[in-house]
């Protein structure tokens, strides 16, 4: 009997040595709310969050398909992985996201890839990015947006009548039809800048400054950026275009545009600026 009793109690103890410690349903639960991905061939097509808010999306993934996260208002984080390559159309339109991080490997961003998230409110473009259409629209927050291709392809691709090349950057349009509420700055590359307000010279909403002026103060006419227009920025700018100096704040000495209406600058300095700036300090002298 006390044999029977003793093996009974070793079985007992073996059964609940399988069981892992602290394991219950809670901890079921949570497993079954992970997001579960359709992904075929590389490319992502569908989603269920099942109530999660925050996705990474899995290494294999190479191209996010069309309206692949559409209406997913709940969502609002996602974490790319280093070797996605495109994100499609409509792929994340009507989330929540507030911040995105794209990755290096990108190359396409499909029309209203993030169209009406509007808690959106800065976001980088990577160099690598090759085609890019109006995926902003309704994105009523966006306020900041920094380009990172630098090279001249940019503009050849829109003003050419025989199309875009494999490797020319097809960059058309930020918000569409359904703009900013504020006006968003956009930060390009200095060195391209005229070819950026060329791409995107419609759109109304948008403010483009170049790079080096991320950190400084924009005032017309500041040329040596001590926040004050005097004789000093008149005589800087005149060493300038003399090539007596070369250490301008240039976007500020831009001051004569063809197209004052618009937001943006020329993008070249010449001695009409500088006649400009001379009035500017005469007036303030006389105020």
């Amino acid at each position: 009997m006390k044999k029977s009793i003793l093996l009974f109690m070793t079985s007992v103890a073996m059964v609940l040595s399988a069981v892992p410690f602290g394991a219950n349903a809670e901890d079921n639960d949570s497993a079954e709310k992970q997001a579960e991905f359709s992904i075929t061939d590389g490319i992502l097509t569908s989603v269920n969050l099942n109530g999660e808010t925050s996705v990474v999306i899995p290494d294999d993934v190479i191209t996010i398909g069309a309206g692949a996260f559409s209406d997913c208002s709940e969502l609002m984080s996602v974490v790319f992985p280093e070797g996605l390559e495109e994100i499609g159309k409509n792929a994340f339109d009507k989330c929540n996201l507030s911040s995105v991080e794209l990755p290096e490997s990108l190359k396409v961003i499909g029309k209203d890839a993030f169209a009406e998230n509007t808690e959106l409110k800065e976001i980088t473009i990577p160099e690598g990015v090759i085609r890019f259409f109006e995926p902003f629209e309704g994105c009523t927050s966006l306020s900041d947006i920094t380009f990172k291709r630098e090279d001249d392809k940019l503009v050849d691709t829109l003003l050419s009548s025989y199309g875009p090349a494999e490797d020319d950057a097809l960059y058309l349009g930020l918000f569409g039809d359904n703009v900013s509420e504020e006006l968003c700055k956009v930060f390009v590359p200095d060195s391209v800048y005229c070819q950026y307000i060329q791409v995107f010279q419609n759109e109304c909403n948008a403010f483009f400054i170049p790079e080096s002026m991320r950190d400084k103060s924009i005032l017309d006419g500041d040329v040596n950026g001590d926040n004050d227009v005097s004789i000093a920025d008149a005589v800087k700018l005149q060493n300038y275009l003399i090539g007596k100096d070369s250490d301008i704040l240039w976007f500020n000495a831009d001051l004569v545009s063809e197209y004052p209406y618009l937001n943006f600058k020329e993008g070249r300095i010449s001695a009409f600026d500088l006649i400009e700036l001379k009035k500017l300090v005469i007036n303030k002298g006389i105020e």
